[in-house]
């Protein structure tokens, strides 16, 4: 297993995968990414109709050959394979395919200790901290009252 990735949820992450052209010619080259072992789902194909469906519109090919996902979710903790289909000029007219195997990467995917508010929990904090202000006058403005006819704080004599 090449590396171990750790994300949370709703992250983004991009699993590297790359290669180094032999000396002969490159025609082509096509990435292929597999979930699970070897023979699992496609998270990312050339052709998206074969992507397996919860990764449809989540992945893409970034630099060489890197795996990017978007919007992590806790299902995507798995392994996940890189293959590389070369086709080689090896001489003239005379072609080469060759399948590259990527060793597998570990993705770990934990909740978030910190959930982000949602739009309630946002106005009602708001309503809160509103109410707790409107308390805190209240409540200074009676104890102002309360002091001044106490005689604590002192009134303003009439000369």
């Amino acid at each position: 297993m090449e590396a171990y990735r750790s994300r949370r949820i709703g992250e983004f992450l991009t699993l590297n995968c790359s290669y180094k052209s032999s000396q002969e010619d490159v025609l082509w080259v096509n990435t292929y990414w597999r979930l699970g072992n070897k023979t699992g789902p496609y998270v990312y194909h050339p052709y998206k109709e074969t992507v397996h469906p919860k990764y449809r519109g989540r992945t893409e090919i970034t630099g060489q050959a890197d795996l990017h996902i978007r919007e992590v979710q806790i299902s995507d903790d798995s392994i996940y394979y890189c293959f590389m289909v070369f086709k080689l000029c090896k001489e003239k007219n005379i072609h080469k395919k060759s399948v590259k195997v990527g060793e597998g990467t570990k993705l770990s995917v934990a909740e978030s200790m910190i959930k982000q508010p949602d739009e309630r929990s946002k106005q009602r904090l708001f309503i809160t901290v509103s109410i707790s202000a409107s308390m805190l006058l209240i409540l200074l403005c009676v104890t102002l009252v309360v002091l001044t006819k106490a005689d604590v704080i002192c009134k303003k004599k009439n000369a």
